[in-house]
């Protein structure tokens, strides 16, 4: 396991996180419901500068969102009530109850903005 404190400055990470849809896809059926974990990622790691379980190597990580109920990471104080529930949503586990990509458009943190 590879251990840092230092934000790290690369999208190395994000791009990687296309791929838990892959590995959703073995766990779940083909829908659009899957998508939404890697949006909570890229959003997790641009407010924190580093992305969910950054102490793990980027596969171990990668798996370890995919399969568990909800990954770790720490936000800023200063978050909004409506980004940390747009981020609730994006990694519930179930696929049911995960929203579409269509369902995040109409969230309040999306069409508001931060507050």
């Amino acid at each position: 396991m590879h251990k840092t404190n230092e934000p790290q400055m690369t999208l190395r990470h994000t791009i990687c996180f296309r791929m838990i849809n892959t590995l959703c896809v073995t766990q779940e059926t083909d829908t659009p419901s899957r998508q939404p974990k890697s949006l909570g990622c890229t959003i997790v790691e641009m407010l924190t500068q580093r992305p969910p379980y950054a102490d793990y190597e980027s596969m171990a990580a990668i798996y370890k969102i995919a399969t568990e109920d909800h990954p770790q990471y720490k936000l800023p104080s200063n978050t909004s009530k409506e980004c940390v529930l747009l981020l609730s949503l994006t990694f519930k586990k179930n696929v049911k109850d995960r929203p579409t990509a269509e369902d995040l458009l109409r969230h309040r943190f999306v069409v508001s903005g931060p507050t």
